[in-house]
């Protein structure tokens, strides 16, 4: 789930899930060269370059590691509207409801240049990533040489094209030395031959981790309960937090946070490949949900106040999901650690 996201109901009609844990930023480092290059891993262990243009001190690199990439690359880029390019700027939407457009144009004795930026209601043109500002591509962490990232054009697992560079304004350059085929003599590197080392750059957005807790504490609920009782009006603003957009990520953050206490109500089972989920009340009388993975990584939220019809009825519910064992079932009480577990008392 952390690569491929959640399914949701109309993952048919649609190819992206969401993502609490992207995993686009994906880099190869060869031993003795000083470039990152894109990458792109494919379960169980099959890592790759992708195809890209990286622009290096002598010129552009065009690397492709198959018959198949060079030619997606080359029919791309050529189709690319050169009179007038549009990049996607993500930065500006962490911060604004909207998009930040540049456009991109050729000008006589000018070369390429950046002649206006628009704010729009959807994202166009290519998109723009920045470099990691921190994460696992740093000589004191992994590796022993100095790598460096440089401004790179390379085509998604999708064959879109993306840019990525420090910032909106190395863009321009990197077109001038595209469109006048200012290619580097440097030898590309073999694709897997000698000493790498793969990388990731993780971006984490807890608000989408919370989203997928409070889904699947709703998805017990309803389970348990019925679906009248999830459709009652208590659970209107938990609706929202999974539904509307854009998502109010205040409130998401209001409702959900990190769980790590071993409370006898919620003990850790010491088996590490066992998730326990649970479902009760808190003092006021809301739908409290806790989940704790793999006997570690914990989470609670608030659901919502409890339904007036289930008032009288309402049960603690309790969850153990063991994949290699077990599977899923419903227990009545919490088995406590081994740790917490009282040893045996009495005389000799």
């Amino acid at each position: 789930r952390n690569f491929y996201g959640l399914e949701g109901r109309s993952e048919k009609q649609r190819f992206d899930r969401v993502q609490p844990i992207e995993v686009d930023d994906c880099y190869l480092l060869n031993k003795g060269d000083s470039t990152v290059y894109e990458a792109g891993f494919a379960f169980l262990a099959d890592r790759h370059f992708r195809p890209q243009i990286v622009q290096l001190p002598s010129g552009l690199l065009c690397l492709a590691t198959s018959i198949a990439d060079s030619n997606a690359l080359r029919e791309t880029v050529e189709a690319l509207p050169w009179q007038s390019i549009a990049v996607t700027v993500p930065q500006w939407q962490k911060r604004h409801t909207d998009w930040l457009i540049a456009e991109i144009e050729p000008r006589p004795r000018r070369g390429f240049a950046i002649t206006a930026f628009r704010r729009e209601a959807k994202p166009r043109g290519m998109w723009l990533r920045d470099f990691p500002s921190s994460g696992l591509v740093k000589q004191d962490k992994l590796i022993d040489t100095d790598h460096v990232f440089t401004t790179r054009m390379a085509l998604d697992h999708r064959s879109r094209l993306y840019l990525r560079a420090a910032n909106i304004e190395a863009v321009p350059p990197f077109l001038n030395d595209l469109a006048l085929n200012r290619f580097a003599t440097d030898a590309p590197p073999q694709p897997m031959a000698g000493e790498q080392t793969m990388v990731f750059g993780f971006a984490l957005d807890l608000v989408k981790i919370y989203q997928a807790v409070l889904k699947n504490g709703f998805n017990l609920f309803t389970h348990f309960f019925g679906a009248e009782a999830a459709r009652d009006t208590t659970f209107d603003g938990l609706r929202k937090m999974l539904v509307e957009e854009p998502t109010n990520r205040q409130l998401v953050m209001r409702h959900c946070r990190f769980y790590d206490a071993d409370q006898n109500d919620f003990p850790k089972s010491g088996n590490p490949k066992e998730h326990r989920l649970q479902l009760d009340l808190n003092n006021e009388g809301v739908v409290h949900f806790r989940m704790r993975l793999f006997d570690s990584l914990g989470y609670e939220a608030l659901l919502g106040v409890l339904p007036t019809s289930l008032r009288q009825s309402f049960q603690n519910k309790r969850v153990v999901v063991d994949y290699p064992g077990t599977g899923i079932s419903e227990v009545s009480n919490w088995l406590k650690s081994p740790s917490q577990r009282s040893l045996p008392t009495g005389g000799d």
